[in-house]
């Protein structure tokens, strides 16, 4: 049988990524488990100020980790502004963030540079410079169009602005733009969803993340279940959306290629691959994670804390071979090698009878979800829908049966 033809093709790069985490947003969403600050919630303050002190820390944080040999060593194809909401950075701050990493790193010059921003922010007059200084790439946390979930959630909304944004991004001269959904709402139902996603499809998007609303430990949202003045998730809804995404997108060629995530062929997210791919990436500023392929670290939740010591203060652990691994590479929906596993473990200080034991249980378990219809094995190794349906517990029973090889 010869191979399938798939529309979209994986990831190639090997080569590492650069994450920036900027705090700041204009006020916190009830859902968002991500550090950020409100700027409503700091009263009058000098931004200005502000934002010159965490670009000052951010250097000092880039010039204490390029020295570590482990990232000095790696050549870097992605840079993503993440937050909070790094589109409230100004032009000229990242135009000088990004000649600091060029000049610490080494950074392909045709590499993928992501800023990811809010409606309120994306405007013409905005990313023009943007393109100017290399950005190709914008995501932007669209969420819904519903004004009625965004205000209950907390979410700064202006009409005007939300009304203009596809316009604003796809009119652009920056080549590749996306943007985010979220389902699920309390009293949502599927034609609110339906509302949403016809009107991201009027316009020529490359990319399209679509996540289903989650109650995160510790969020507003959480505690606001708990006392009864939110509403839980619609769970039937998410499964029915769920199931039903990969064919809608697909017939816009917008193809899945990760659980939650959905792209034109030659536009998967190259930064976003690194993670679910496990290779090594940097992360700067306050509660951002860096992984250098064994060990991880973590920055602190804080800004006085981070601010204090950057680089020289968080939290470093060990990973974990197998659960980090499955939790990650499984999620792609495009055909994965299993190599790339044993790639990973021949790393591991195990002894061989542990490693081949554990390939072993994997295989076996991997031959039995290829015998039930949940994987298709013709292209190394790929999900299909039926599997993708109830991945969570999928993959808890690859990491169980693999663990419990000795």
């Amino acid at each position: 049988m010869p191979p399938k033809v798939l529309p979209i093709q994986p990831v190639s790069s090997t080569k590492s990524g650069i994450y920036l985490h900027f705090p700041y947003c204009l006020q916190k969403c009830h859902y968002c488990d991500f550090y950020s600050v409100g700027l409503d919630e700091l009263g009058s303050v000098d931004f200005s100020a502000r934002l010159d002190q965490y670009e000052q820390a951010l250097l000092r944080e880039l010039e204490v980790r390029s020295q570590d040999p482990q990232f000095a060593s790696q050549n870097y194809d992605t840079v993503y502004f993440g937050g909070g909401t790094s589109s409230l950075m100004p032009p000229e701050m990242i135009h000088r963030i990004l000649e600091a990493l060029k000049g610490a790193l080494s950074i392909d010059t045709e590499s993928e540079i992501t800023l990811e921003g809010n409606p309120e922010n994306l405007v013409p007059d905005y990313l023009q410079p943007l393109h100017e200084l290399g950005i190709n790439r914008v995501n932007s946390g669209l969420q819904t169009y519903n004004a009625a979930f965004l205000k209950d959630m907390n979410r700064f909304f202006e009409t005007d602005r939300y009304a203009g944004l596809l316009e604003a991004l796809t009119s652009s001269a920056i080549p590749s733009v996306g943007v985010d959904l979220i389902y699920g709402f309390y009293k949502q139902t599927y034609s609110d969803f339906q509302k949403d996603l016809e009107q991201v499809l009027k316009y020529d998007v490359q990319h399209l993340s679509v996540y289903s609303l989650t109650v995160e430990p510790e969020t507003r949202y959480a505690r606001h279940i708990v006392r009864g003045s939110q509403g839980s998730p619609n769970e039937s809804l998410q499964e029915e959306i769920f199931s039903s995404l990969p064919s809608m997108l697909g017939e816009h060629d917008l193809f899945q290629y990760e659980i939650s995530n959905f792209a034109r062929p030659g536009e998967i997210c190259m930064h976003n691959w690194k993670y679910w791919d496990y290779r090594p990436y940097l992360g700067l500023g306050p509660g951002a994670h860096g992984f250098n392929g064994r060990q991880r670290y973590a920055n602190p939740r804080n800004l006085n804390a981070w601010t204090a010591a950057p680089g020289s203060t968080q939290v470093r652990e060990e990973h974990n071979a197998v659960i980090d691994v499955f939790l990650n590479l499984f999620r792609i929906a495009l055909p994965i090698s299993l190599d790339r596993i044993l790639e990973i473990w021949q790393q591991e200080p195990w002894e061989d009878s542990l490693r081949n034991n554990r390939w072993n249980a994997l295989m076996d378990e991997v031959n039995r979800l290829n015998s039930r219809g949940l994987c298709d094995l013709s292209q190394n190794f790929q999900w299909t829908p039926q599997g993708i349906a109830l991945l969570d517990s999928h993959i808890e029973r690859l990491i169980e049966v693999t663990l419990q090889a000795k």
